[in-house]
């Protein structure tokens, strides 16, 4: 017996794709799925990343010549060279849904890509690292983690920030990364324990500016939205309408 999950839904133009996970209820491992449906709901094909241990994709992106998806896997035989713990990964499927490649990003602890975007020359990966040996300088107690490819999966460039990031949006100048941070040395007050935050990169991942939410509880972006006159973040607090400067 299987348990389903679907994390992330994109529309296309024949129908939907969907990505998520699925639970082997007498191992207690999970496999990382993707799904096709035709505009009527019903179901054209079904796809799997398995491994000798557990993989869950969080997000799904539609380019040109198919699918990517992003997760984390924690096995060691999918391919590429795994780090130990936990990996972040990507996936690139054909429109068919043919797996073409997967790569693996993170160090000795755990890693995870949360969100996927697509830019003009490949896509960013977000999400969490708590690896210090990943090609970035950590800063500690976990970090926020924005990853540039080009389009054949290659990594570019790493950047880290704080805790963790959720969401990811394209802007005409850059992106926007959403999460939580709990760090207080970071260059700006947090509003309690732990903050929702937005940071806005360029095109080359520097930071153009950085804006947090938050009150006497814990809070935090789940998902961001781009709107005509800036974004709307929503999370575990409350929503909140941020104007782009």
């Amino acid at each position: 017996m299987s348990t389903q999950k679907s994390n992330s839904i994109i529309k296309v133009s024949d129908g939907y794709i969907c990505a998520g996970s699925s639970h082997n209820d007498t191992t207690g491992d999970y496999n990382g799925i993707v799904v096709k449906y035709d505009n009527s709901g019903n179901q054209q094909w079904f796809k799997s990343l398995s491994g000798n241990s557990s993989e869950t994709f969080n997000s799904v992106i539609s380019v040109t010549d198919g699918f990517i998806c992003v997760g984390e896997s924690s096995s060691s035989n999918l391919g590429f060279t795994y780090n130990d713990n936990e990996d972040a990964i990507v996936a690139k499927y054909n429109i068919s849904g043919d797996q073409q490649w997967v790569k693996n990003f993170g160090g000795l602890y755990a890693d995870e890509f949360n969100s996927i975007v697509s830019v003009d020359d490949g896509f960013i990966c977000v999400g969490f690292s708590d690896s210090s040996n990943a090609g970035f300088t950590y800063r500690g107690n976990g970090d926020a983690i924005v990853v540039k490819y080009n389009t054949l999966g290659e990594k570019q460039w790493v950047k880290n920030d704080v805790e963790s990031f959720n969401s990811i949006i394209k802007v005409t100048d850059g992106f926007i990364c959403a999460g939580y941070t709990g760090s207080r040395n970071i260059g700006f007050t947090l509003k309690g324990q732990q903050d929702a935050i937005a940071i806005k990169y360029n095109n080359s991942g520097s930071i153009q500016w950085v804006k947090n939410f938050g009150g006497n509880y814990n809070a935090n972006f789940n998902s961001i939205i781009s709107i005509n006159n800036g974004f709307i973040g929503v999370g575990s607090n409350n929503p909140y309408l941020i104007q782009l400067h």
